[in-house]
């Protein structure tokens, strides 16, 4: 009966992100790309995995909706089955994923939403120190999206234990230099691969378009570093009923650093923190194990999945 629950779940999230309104960001993107000719410009823009799925989709059916469909079900189950992995509050876990995840990834960057459940299943392999099935998976999420490159990093990172008034102080830091508008965006212009450099002039000139006001008072940042304190506090209890719980706190304080860090350019601080924001999804439920009634503790984490739901479709659908 449960397994059932969740096929029906999952194929009813890869319905909606395979239909998904067309009045969305990116879908003509996606679009455009299926239905042309395979030039040079689209080969520099995107990665290999589209050009492969763009083909296997072409040799099914020549509708755009084999394309979507692929991506939302290799989104959609490799998300699933990474969260049946990291926590055995799944459907909490689940609520959290359509919440703050789905909306924007599933349903608006699939090449992201694919790279992110790779990266989240990858945690895995992180916290049982298997380099060689890490570098594999991070691979693949790569194939996928090269922001995936991200996720290299965070093998070094120790899931064994975690030093909570340095992430505080961390967090601390961060915040007072996007106070003071100090940005480290320059950095990136020295990480010689080349499409680092593309990703970094093509966020360059969107930002010079959209103007792109930049607050360390965004509502979901706030709510997620209030979050991630009282988790942080509570650290070494809730490692008692989630062994990934070290692992997940280091990955979401780097979520909240880098957007407080990148603040001279809020199109690369989103993006980063995007992308180690994925963690919050297995974390959050864990309020129910520090809380001690369990009925308040579920309720709260419902009303920041409302929260985040309705900050998303405020931000991307209305």
């Amino acid at each position: 009966m449960l397994l059932c629950s969740i096929f029906f779940i999952g194929f009813i999230l890869i319905l909606i992100a395979t239909f998904r309104n067309p009045e969305l960001p990116d879908y003509y993107t996606y679009l455009s790309f299926k239905l042309a000719s395979l030039s040079e410009e689209y080969y520099e823009r995107f990665e290999p995995s589209m050009f492969f799925i763009r083909s296997f989709s072409d040799w099914i059916t020549s509708s755009h909706y084999m394309f979507f469909f692929i991506y939302a079900l290799l989104a959609v189950i490799i998300k699933l089955y990474a969260l049946n992995r990291l926590t055995n509050l799944f459907f909490l876990s689940l609520l959290c994923y359509v919440a703050m995840d789905f909306p924007i990834h599933e349903m608006i960057q699939m090449r992201a939403a694919v790279s992110m459940g790779i990266a989240l299943w990858a945690f895995i392999f992180i916290y049982k120190r298997q380099l060689g099935a890490y570098i594999a998976t991070t691979l693949l999420a790569v194939s996928f999206h090269y922001s995936a490159m991200l996720i290299f990093p965070l093998y070094f990172l120790n899931p064994y234990s975690i030093n909570k008034k340095l992430q505080i102080i961390l967090l601390a830091v961060s915040f007072l230099i996007g106070i003071a508008g100090i940005g480290c965006t320059y950095w990136i212009q020295f990480i010689s691969f080349d499409f680092v450099q593309k990703l970094f002039h093509a966020y360059q000139y969107q930002t010079l378009i959209e103007d792109e006001a930049f607050s360390v008072f965004s509502i979901t940042v706030v709510v997620l570093t209030v979050v991630q304190l009282f988790l942080l506090l509570h650290a070494d209890r809730l490692q008692m009923y989630n062994r990934y719980i070290y692992l997940l706190l280091k990955v979401q304080n780097l979520s909240i650093i880098s957007f407080f860090l990148f603040n001279d350019m809020p199109i690369v601080g989103g993006r980063i923190s995007e992308y180690y924001r994925i963690a919050f999804i297995v974390s959050v439920p864990l309020i129910i194990y520090i809380c001690n009634n369990r009925i308040v503790a579920r309720l709260i984490v419902v009303a920041l999945c409302c929260m985040f739901y309705f900050r998303f479709f405020t931000l991307y659908y209305l």
